[in-house]
């Protein structure tokens, strides 16, 4: 029986898409998405979501025309594979949805999302949705939703890309809403589980760091935004009550402040979620053995270090602040408390030759055994210092949408891939190139035992077993 008054109508029915279909290494659950979806529940209004990874296209046509939704928003997570060697492009292809959609139904499409908010008018363009939000975008969101179905000012949506008669874009800035819990339907979370899915938290938004390729300055803003323990931890209850036993905490980088993470362990340690373990991406630096000890009682397993590079002369290029003698004092330690870490690097960036690539992979040995994740090729993104440096380059095409690497002068994608495929193929701990069927089969057999986790700390054992 109904409870709305003969003066109420039901609530607008909002449905949540995420058209993302790459699961490798894993499939990675849309926590932009859900957080969208939580603020938009909160609101009062009616929430289904539509998951690619998860769900057929029939079954997203079935809930249009079942349903009616009177407006759907889609996250764009990423534009390409960011890979040089096989570039794939995942925006393109949305056109073809795209048209699907406005073949099922007239409601509005909105677009958002981390790939979105990188090109807004471009994929808006591309796309042909009615608006774009970029960014933070939950108070935009939400703003739009109260013009469009409760009688408030489009004006209010600051920062909404409008897409009718070309593009504008409203004034102003949206209100952060990011200190909230998100609680995402259990059953959605289980299925990820059951697919091998790494759950995710995020506990800061903001970078002041000036990583010359990286875009989380343009996405999320120069100054940081912490949540509260609080949240993080009642967000984390709700994804350990539904079966999830690690976590990946995915902050550009999580030791931005020595004293955040300090609390966050503190945190953790006292929430009690027996058995959870966690892993993060970090940088080498701040990295002392009381904090370590202190991560690894709450339940540190994994650290992702974005090194980029082991050579000296190539860092200040990259624009880090730290240098090999700190990779090396950071992995040591790791190594030290059985901690399972991997570095990655990106060869061919400003500054890098032939010397200095040879210089990374002899340093490598310094190190304790780790896997070594090594691209090449720094894909440029709109806004990036790296972007900005290439501005008058005569190389640079205006329609960076289509996936464009920059390599050194003097490197050539050819041949710098067969250099490292021989350079590398004695080297069972670093990763370059496709993963071995062998670790891929593994893998798939530890996920269907119920494994949660990365499980990249296996591979130099799988690469040893093969040579």
């Amino acid at each position: 029986m109904s409870t709305l008054s003969p003066t109420e109508s039901p609530p607008a029915r909002i449905l949540l898409l995420s058209p993302n279909r790459e699961s490798e290494p894993y499939p990675v659950f849309p926590i932009g998405l859900a957080h969208v979806g939580e603020l938009v529940q909160r609101a009062g209004y009616a929430v289904r979501y539509w998951d690619a990874l998860l769900d057929a296209e029939e079954a997203l046509w079935g809930i249009i025309d079942e349903w009616q939704p009177d407006l759907l928003g889609i996250s764009i997570r990423n534009v390409d594979n960011v890979s040089i060697g096989n570039p794939i492009n995942y925006v393109r292809p949305l056109s073809g949805f795209m048209k699907a959609i406005r073949k099922r139904t007239p409601a509005p499409v909105v677009l958002g999302g981390s790939g979105y908010s990188l090109f807004p008018m471009e994929i808006l363009t591309h796309l042909a949705a009615d608006y774009g939000v970029a960014g933070d975008g939950g108070s935009v969101f939400l703003a739009l939703l109260e013009a469009l179905f409760r009688g408030g000012s489009l004006s209010q949506a600051k920062g909404l890309y409008v897409f009718k008669e070309g593009i504008h874009q409203i004034p102003g800035r949206g209100e952060d809403l990011f200190d909230i819990p998100i609680k995402p339907p259990v059953s959605w979370i289980k299925r990820y589980l059951d697919r091998g899915g790494i759950l995710n938290i995020q506990t800061q938004r903001g970078c002041a760091l000036k990583c010359t390729y990286c875009t989380y300055p343009s996405l999320e803003g120069h100054d940081y935004r912490f949540r509260s323990m609080d949240t993080i931890i009642e967000e984390i209850a709700h994804q350990y009550e539904a079966g999830v036993r690690y976590i990946f905490f995915v902050d550009s980088v999580l030791n931005t402040q020595k004293d955040h993470l300090r609390r966050l362990a503190e945190a953790l340690r006292g929430a009690g979620f027996k058995g959870l373990k966690w892993g993060c991406f970090l940088r080498p630096v701040q990295m002392d053995e009381a904090l370590l000890d202190a991560m690894i009682e709450s339940g540190l397993s994994h650290i992702e270090f974005g090194s980029d590079s082991f050579s000296d002369a190539v860092l200040p290029h990259y624009r880090k602040s730290f240098r090999f003698k700190d990779v090396k004092h950071a992995s040591i330690l790791a190594a030290s408390r059985k901690v399972h870490f991997c570095h990655f690097l990106i060869f061919g960036g400003p500054g890098e030759s032939f010397a200095t690539i040879e210089e990374s992979i002899h340093k490598s040995g310094e190190l304790p055994d780790c896997p070594i994740f090594a691209f090449i090729g720094m894909r440029v993104y709109p806004g990036t210092p790296l972007h900005l440096s290439l501005k008058d380059h005569p190389g640079l095409p205006a329609d960076l949408l289509e996936p464009y690497f920059f390599l050194e002068e003097g490197l050539e994608k050819d041949s710098l891939l067969q250099f490292l495929n021989n350079a590398l193929s004695q080297r069972p701990n670093w990763i370059f190139g496709d993963q071995p069927e062998g670790f891929m089969k593994m893998q798939e057999k530890f996920r269907q035992k119920g494994r949660q986790g990365p499980l990249w700390q296996y591979y130099p054992v799988m690469r040893r077993l093969e040579m």
